[in-house]
């Protein structure tokens, strides 16, 4: 690219010529006049100059004799190519002195190597140049060299950077690493920061010549709680578009964000005998006594009943032909029936995975089955899913023939059987205030007999537990009712079990799974933040297992229960199901790991004391 010269002010010099002296008569020889014309010649016809990165743009001058200038003045103009000249000005020194000032570009916006440029300089009587005077144009060739690796080098003042957090900060740590220029600059630097964000939310330089590169990580509630590594790249150098790097570019800075699961204050984490993941998740899950198993379905990685033997830790599985939504044992346990929705399998648990062994009894059932109960007179009682107000539906399991019960109760109710097989339980759910109510199905059918007698005064929470005699029923907002065979004395408050009172949001904790054991003259049970562990997102779903002596209900332990650790990565652990052996023995926790992603070990069975 050629352009014009950039003048301060054309050449405008009136400086008068001397006068020619007369004489009086001829007395000398003749001769060829001197050429008066104006004329221009410059000092030099080349220029060369260097430069290496970091220093300043270098410059030259050319200087122009001018002869004969008329009293109007000359005017200069020109052109230049761009590779290595950055500016072309003129400033006027005499009558007869110009000079043409050569500004080169700085030498850091130029890789190493010469750099050839022509200067053509036309001095004319007019402005714009039509006529040239005597010497004009002038051709000044131009070199520049660039060499080196430049004056600066930089390092990092730290290379790695590792910071830690937990899983419910709503704000990300920082961190800040120098970045250090020696010699100490005199000059403006750049830097390009360029990061990874697997736990970085942004790397920003700040500076220009000891810059510092500002680290912002990600807040702990936005990441799993494991290690997270991200590779900060800085370049350092001497223009914006980073043609040149100063000595140590770029600079490699490791960090690592570790992000750990907060554990809940005021509590100790459970301590479990052993652990063991669960090849299918658990949609449902009953123990039997009987053969010291627990019973669970599960809808992936099929649809299936499975017998989880505790004394050899085998499985043993049933297919099934759609998915199951609950599942009750008989009071012998050794038959278990399956809600489905339009459909009730019936399995005998004791021919679970034998060879030969006869395919479930299908019942039909004209409701999508939310729970269900198998009685000890080969009844099974539905409780419809959806819809507002609705009945039970008995199925006779010999003749597969359906009677619907009487009285109404709210769809999506839990119900139990009530220790002496002639009566169900059920806790309602969707209403508010919740309520318990009592069904007989003594005579085969299930005929409403009436609700407790408490219409808000005591919240029950939309499920509910016996104690092993069937003398207490436990309700999941921890309030207790005793059971009777009398209406006066049934269903009437006896006390509370305490439960925890930190939720996040809407004050205790409720029971999601209870257990009693006469042997060990204890109830336990799981109890989580309702509002937390009901998918809210961002809040932590927290979850205990508590134990109180059933005599009088007060509290013996409660402990968290803990992150799992799987593979360096911690999940947080909803506990869903606790049972007890008969004899007292052991005690078992069927968990979930929230977040993990393999569904194929989500669920955890662990054995507790």
């Amino acid at each position: 690219m050629r352009q014009h010269v950039r003048v301060l002010g054309s050449f405008a010099l009136a400086t008068a010529l001397a006068g020619c002296g007369g004489g009086g008569g001829g007395g000398g020889g003749s001769g060829s006049a001197p050429d008066r014309s104006p004329a221009v010649s410059a000092n030099v016809n080349s220029v060369s100059v260097s430069g290496t990165p970091g220093d300043p743009a270098p410059t030259a001058s050319v200087v122009l004799t001018l002869a004969n200038v008329p009293t109007a003045g000359l005017f200069l103009d020109g052109e230049y190519s761009e590779n290595g000249l950055d500016d072309v000005t003129s400033v006027t020194q005499s009558a007869t002195q110009e000079t043409v000032n050569l500004r080169f570009k700085r030498p850091s916006t130029l890789q190493n190597g010469t750099y050839g440029d022509t200067l053509t300089l036309r001095i004319c009587n007019e402005d714009p140049c039509r006529t040239e005077i005597r010497g004009s144009p002038i051709t000044i060739n131009v070199s520049y060299q660039v060499t080196g690796t430049g004056r600066y080098s930089v390092i990092a003042g730290k290379t790695s950077v590792a910071m830690n957090t937990v899983d419910t900060a709503g704000n990300g740590v920082t961190d800040a690493v120098p970045l250090l220029v020696s010699p100490p600059p005199t000059e403006q630097l750049f830097f390009d920061v360029r990061s990874s964000t697997t736990g970085l939310a942004s790397a920003t330089a700040r500076g220009t010549t000891n810059a510092t590169v500002d680290l912002q990580f990600k807040p702990g509630m936005q990441l799993a709680p494991r290690a997270h590594d991200d590779t900060v790249t800085v370049r350092a150098c001497y223009d914006s578009a980073c043609i040149r790097q100063l000595t140590g570019s770029p600079l490699t800075i490791s960090t690592r964000l570790t992000v750990a699961i907060a554990p809940e204050q005021g509590l100790d984490p459970l301590v479990v005998r052993s652990r063991t993941a669960l090849p299918h998740n658990v949609i449902d899950a009953e123990y039997s006594n009987a053969l010291d198993a627990i019973v669970m379905v599960s809808t992936f990685p099929s649809n299936a009943l499975h017998v989880y033997s505790t004394a050899t830790g085998t499985t043993r599985s049933q297919p099934l032909g759609k998915a199951p939504t609950s599942v009750s044992l008989a009071p012998n346990g050794l038959t278990a029936a399956v809600g489905h929705d339009a459909l009730i399998s019936v399995v005998e648990l004791a021919n679970v995975g034998q060879a030969g062994a006869p395919a479930p009894r299908l019942l039909n059932v004209s409701a999508d089955v939310f729970d269900l109960v198998l009685d000890a007179r080969g009844k099974v009682h539905a409780f419809p899913r959806i819809d507002q107000w609705v009945v039970a539906h008995t199925v006779d399991v010999a003749s597969n023939v359906e009677t619907l019960g009487t009285g109404t109760l709210r769809a999506g109710s839990h119900a139990r059987l009530h220790p002496s097989g002639d009566f169900i339980y059920a806790a309602d759910n969707g209403l508010s205030p919740s309520d318990i109510a009592k069904w007989n199905v003594a005579s085969g059918t299930a005929q409403l007999l009436y609700d407790s007698p408490y219409h808000g005064q005591y919240a029950m929470c939309g499920n509910l537990w016996f104690d092993t005699p069937g003398n207490s029923i436990y309700t999941a907002c921890g309030n207790t009712f005793r059971s009777s065979a009398t209406q006066s004395l049934d269903m009437v408050y006896s006390g509370r079990l305490q439960l925890w009172s930190a939720a996040l949001i809407g004050g205790t904790f409720q029971i999601g799974s209870l257990s009693h054991s006469t042997a060990r003259g204890e109830v336990a049970l799981v109890e989580y933040d309702g509002y937390a562990c009901a998918n809210f997102g961002s809040l932590p779903c927290n979850t205990h297992l508590a134990t109180y002596e059933s005599a009088l209900l007060n509290r013996r332990t409660v402990h968290s229960i803990g992150p799992a650790i799987v593979s360096g990565t911690g999940y947080r652990q909803r506990g869903l199901f606790v049972f007890d052996q008969a004899n007292g023995g052991r005690r078992f926790l069927i968990s979930r790991l929230l977040g993990y992603p393999d569904p194929a070990t989500e669920y955890q069975l662990s054995i507790l004391d």
